[in-house]
């Protein structure tokens, strides 16, 4: 194939927003994904709903937003990413609106807007349960119409760059199982985020980190890795409906309840202040510590007691499906715990999107780290989507007018060389090998169960060492002991997971790493030999560089941009 100047990861809400972007402007673009575009990735998941302020609204403004933004990721965000976010939420509401996005309104013909925990106002715009979904599906339907190139069934496994400055992407075609060196002049990186490094999480598969480790590999990197937002109330039991999540900030705002295994309400037992009003990271840590404290379930969790107050669900199209899969809220005392739902760290970018290296390649979506500070409030992921997109595509059309043409002779792809993709190449040497050595589903399993047990809610010191060192091993292992199936078939799932696996294993180092540097508990991340919020971390990040043995981490104090080594 020809390709363009731009390639697009990612065909989630952030990667067609921004390919919509570049095709505005007249820009030749290519979209990539692993499954079908606008299905795969987490943006059809996302249930209820886009918060944004409303400028010239005074019981909605712009400046409200950006403290419960900031308070809500408790002053660890990157201040500049939030007053984008706030700035243009309502800009990227009216181009969906545009698109025929079919918003809900009130009785009066207004939006209508909820309100969540966490926000200080009703700015929660949705779509009846289904926004994700609808999301989705108009900008699939803008992309067709503005004839956007979107291809399925493909990977990015490196990229390619000279200079400082990216020149190609290293892609894998999992249908007929061969790479090729697509040339380009700039990347834009919506690959969403890592939950899938996590045996419980509320994401579909294929949430495995892929830009994240691409980044890394490529001389980027990443902040913010300690923080991954856990969604307090995920199904435990039973194993058919294991992993779906019960919506938190509506059923404890009504009075439902929170029970261990004894039929206690625990909540003020390591919180203060309402049960009701808490936002996530809170409830998460409420409710893992009760488990910890060994008053869980049979099934590793505690009950969610919403009886008396889901009558008004009966209806919800959520709910009928849940019930569909043996699950009753309106009927039924349930057994939920913390599962992983957003990666609250990713990509470092300057805002709006450029990547800090290399040059050419911005990122937009979960994949990007900064936004969201140490916890994420209720509602924000589709807006994170839009506005970030947007911003990503002009970032990279403004980048290609600044930036010198490309050379005619590598305008098509061609088939990729050993020495271009350390990924591929360590690919095709597990396909050469055989005999006893590890395969890939073993050290996918594995990694996700240490990083349930060492790097969940609650971690120690002790833990996090454990987990960085079988990682470790799990890598090596990776690269020089793996053994693959040989060429052959039509369909090729063994590259695929062995393309997530390698990120996994590259982003939960990042991420164990971080969590071993930050010596103090806020938001997502908490240590129980360090329980309380040191003032001392107040705007400092840390950011990780390299992959393996070369990874770094560094402490940064974003106000003097100053940064000293802290890991290893």
């Amino acid at each position: 194939m020809a390709a363009g100047p731009v390639v697009v990861l990612g065909t989630g809400g952030a990667g067609l927003r921004a390919v919509l972007e570049l095709r505005r402007a007249g820009v030749d673009a290519v979209a990539i994904s692993k499954g079908a575009p606008g299905a795969s990735g987490a943006t059809p998941s996302a249930l209820f709903s886009y918060c944004c302020a409303r400028p010239g609204d005074p019981s909605n403004p712009t400046d409200l937003f950006c403290e419960d933004l900031m308070r809500s990721g408790v002053f660890v965000n990157d201040p500049g990413m939030v007053a984008l976010l706030a700035r243009d939420g309502w800009a990227r509401l009216q181009d969906l609106r545009e698109w025929g996005m079919p918003w809900t309104h009130d009785p009066g013909g207004e939006i209508a807007r909820a309100w969540l925990p966490g926000h200080s106002v009703p700015r929660a715009f949705f779509v009846d349960r289904r926004t994700g979904k609808a999301l989705s599906q108009v900008l699939l339907r803008a992309c067709l119409g503005a004839d956007v190139k979107l291809e399925q069934y493909r990977v990015a496994l490196d990229l390619v760059v000279e200079d400082g400055r990216v020149t190609g992407v290293a892609v894998l075609d999992l249908l007929s199982g061969e790479a090729e060196l697509w040339p380009c002049q700039a990347v834009i990186v919506a690959t969403g985020g890592a939950a899938g490094l996590y045996r419980l999480n509320t994401n579909p598969p294929g949430q495995t980190g892929d830009g994240m480790g691409l980044l890394l590999r490529a001389g980027g990197e990443l902040v913010d890795m300690e923080f991954m937002q856990m969604y307090p109330t995920v199904l435990v039991h039973p194993p058919a409906a294991r992993g779906m999540e019960i919506p938190t900030g509506r059923l404890m705002a009504q009075g439902a309840r929170l029970l261990n295994r004894h039929g206690e309400e625990f909540f003020s037992r390591w919180e203060e202040g309402p049960v009701g009003k808490a936002t996530r990271d809170v409830l998460a840590r409420t409710i893992a510590r009760e488990i910890a404290a060994g008053r869980g379930t049979d099934a590793g969790g505690v009950y969610l007691d919403a009886r008396h107050v889901s009558a008004e669900m009966e209806h919800d199209r959520y709910v009928r499906f849940l019930k569909d899969l043996g699950v009753d809220p309106t009927s039924q005392i349930l057994q939920v715990a913390p599962g992983a739902h957003f990666s609250l760290g990713g990509v470092r970018v300057k805002p709006a999107s450029a990547c800090r290296a290399p040059a050419g390649v911005f990122a937009a979506g979960e994949v990007v780290g900064g936004v969201h500070g140490a916890n994420r409030l209720a509602g924000n992921a589709l807006t994170e989507t839009q506005v970030f997109g947007c911003l990503a595509g002009r970032e990279a059309i403004r980048y290609l007018h600044e930036s010198p043409p490309r050379r005619k002779d590598s305008v098509s792809a061609r088939p990729l060389e050993r020495g271009e993709s350390p990924l591929w190449d360590a690919i095709c040497d597990a396909r050469g090998r055989s005999g006893p050595g590890p395969r890939v589903h073993e050290l996918e399993e594995n990694l996700r169960d240490l990083m349930q047990r060492d790097a969940g809610v609650v971690r120690s010191r002790e833990g996090l060492e454990r987990a960085l060192a079988l990682v470790g091993e799990m890598r090596r292992a990776f690269y020089h002991r793996l053994v693959l199936p040989s060429r052959g078939g039509r369909w090729h799932p063994e590259l695929l997971q062995a393309v997530e696996t390698a990120n996994l294993l590259d982003v939960a180092g990042a991420l164990l790493a971080s969590a071993l540097a930050r010596t103090e508990s806020r938001g997502a991340h908490f240590r129980k030999d360090h329980p309380d919020r040191d003032p001392g971390w107040d705007g400092h990040n840390l950011v990780v560089r390299g992959v393996g043995e070369q990874q770094v981490v560094f402490r940064h104090q974003r106000a003097s941009e100053d940064r000293r080594q802290v890991w290893p």
